[in-house]
């Protein structure tokens, strides 16, 4: 799972909603909201959720910029 949130924690975007094999992806995104609509600039989090095979720990969040 791949979601985009605003700094007040309100989702704003799904990117990836299915699981996925392991390995390398990459995913553009594109700056609209789940309507489509266009995002103001400013900051935003994403929240990724994988699972580490050995440890079994999840979740991360971080932060990105749009400007």
């Amino acid at each position: 799972m791949l979601n985009i949130h605003d700094l007040l924690g309100r989702k704003v975007k799904t990117l990836v909603s299915t699981e996925k094999e392991a390995g390398f992806h990459s995913i553009r995104w594109d700056a609209t909201n789940d309507a489509g609509a266009p995002v103001s600039a400013g900051l935003y989090l994403y929240m990724i959720k994988a699972r580490r095979l050995q440890t079994n720990e999840e979740d991360g969040t971080a932060e990105v910029a749009f400007l």
